[in-house]
């Protein structure tokens, strides 16, 4: 049986001696009963609000007024089940995704969560001397190229992996293009609601764009992607893009250009395809349909690489009438890649939509959806439920 835990206003972690843990499926306060070691790389983030567990009799109780809930916010790889557990505030609470916390019979903390990347999960960290010294060597060859210099300080610190791979010459690198004033250039991946490290302070050429990417795929690095979390909509861009792609494809034919995008501007993606864009990833929100629906189409119709990225949040994501949803559109499409994310908010305070149902849980959500859906593939669990 996992027990309770709280923190202070100084960030203190406290176990219960008399409350077992609970968890929110973002429609009512359930026991938590189960879930996964909490992994070293996870934060743990203070609540401003009262926190609850279940008395001995499984009953909803508050911990203290200043007893305040802890949430962990997970790394890549990992997907929350429940949120944390606490009194709803008169407003909504601001947050990051935090998946709710409590502690075994060592006192060990555990996290309501599944593994579903076990890639993501088993990515080396490079130590900072290394990626230093792999940042001057890239600046030095190319000192007055502006958006290397960016990513260099989203790098360094905004600890962005998408601008550190462009660096370290693996895995996904990002091309961001600024598309408005206000887009940042720093890059956080799973947190789609984190707001912009820093206003951005020029647009970049088609020319710096391309000299990234053709750097990073001729060193043998797998692909490049315009779109990252806190950058803007790039297809807002979409002459810039197509400058880019073309001079890319001018120079090399390595590797994967790919676009992460809202899905709201489908004719613009149309024009990116022909340009020579490889992959296509569109973002859903619940129920999502018209102009995303129809850039999906456009995408699978151009023989593009198609990934459907989806906010997961517990209450929201699993109840009936939207999982159904996402099903259906799942099943007009030719397959593909599933990408469940953590997304933020605080569910007994949003609004939930109508006839929205009683959650099922997000791991029979993705059961269901892997049942239903087996032309789109999700990561399998890397690791087993730690049972209470």
């Amino acid at each position: 049986m996992l027990s309770a835990v709280h923190t202070d206003r100084t960030g203190r972690v406290f176990v219960s001696a008399e409350c077992t843990a609970a968890g929110s499926d973002g429609v009512a306060t359930v026991p938590l009963e189960r879930g996964i070691p909490l992994p070293a790389d996870a934060r743990l983030v203070p609540l401003a609000r009262e926190a609850e567990g279940l008395d001995r009799h499984g009953r909803v109780r508050g911990l203290g007024r200043d007893r305040w809930a802890l949430g962990a916010v997970l790394p890549p790889g990992h997907l929350r089940t429940l949120h944390p557990a606490y009194r709803v505030g008169a407003e909504p609470l601001t947050s990051e995704p935090c998946a709710a916390v409590g502690a075994d019979e060592h006192g060990s903390l555990v996290a309501a969560a599944l593994v579903i990347d076990a890639e993501a999960v088993a990515q080396p960290v490079t130590e900072p001397a290394a990626l230093a010294a792999r940042i001057a060597a890239a600046l030095r060859e190319d000192s007055g190229n502006r958006l290397l210099r960016q990513l260099a300080r989203c790098a360094r610190e905004s600890a962005c992996a998408d601008a550190r791979a462009i660096f370290l010459g693996t895995g996904t690198g990002a091309l961001p293009v600024a598309p408005a004033a206000t887009a940042a250039l720093a890059t956080r991946r799973g947190i789609e609601r984190a707001g912009p490290a820093e206003p951005a302070a020029f647009r970049p050429s088609a020319e710096e764009i391309a000299a990234v990417a053709i750097r990073h795929l001729e060193r043998g690095a797998g692909m490049v992607s315009f779109g990252r979390a806190c950058d803007g909509e790039p297809l807002a861009s979409v002459r810039l893009m197509e400058d880019a792609i073309a001079r890319i494809r001018a120079a090399t034919r390595r590797g994967t250009i790919h676009l992460e995008t809202d899905g709201t501007h489908p004719q613009a993606l149309r024009r990116v395809l022909s340009a020579g864009l490889d992959a296509v990833t569109v973002r859903l929100e619940e129920g999502s349909a018209g102009p995303r629906r129809e850039s999906l189409l456009v995408a699978a119709g151009a023989g593009a690489a198609l990934s459907v990225a989806v906010l997961a949040c517990p209450g929201r994501t699993d109840a009936p009438e939207a999982l159904a949803a996402l099903q259906a559109l799942l099943g007009a499409l030719p397959g593909g890649l599933l990408i469940l994310r953590d997304g933020a908010d605080d569910p007994r305070s949003d609004a939930r939509p109508a006839g929205a149902g009683a959650p099922i849980g997000i791991a029979a959500a993705i059961e269901r959806l892997a049942r239903d859906a087996p032309h789109f593939r999700t990561a399998a669990f890397a690791r087993p439920l730690v049972a209470a």
